[in-house]
């Protein structure tokens, strides 16, 4: 799904970049959801306070 959000901002599609972080956000409430993946998603949706946030989540878990 970050690839696929990444597509979109390359594309220029941001609202659907959103909803992609968006729904990444929503299944992280019920299953497993890489921090690293979170913040690049949220970088492609122009969320850079989130992006940043979900980086460091990553940095402090070691997620790869």
């Amino acid at each position: 799904m970050m690839s696929r959000g990444l597509t979109f901002a390359d594309w220029g599609r941001s609202a659907e970049a959103d909803a992609v972080y968006c729904e990444m956000l929503a299944r992280a409430r019920h299953q497993y959801v890489a921090a690293g993946a979170l913040a690049v998603a949220a970088s492609a949706a122009a969320r850079e306070v989130d992006a940043v946030s979900h980086a460091h989540e990553a940095f402090e878990t070691r997620d790869p």
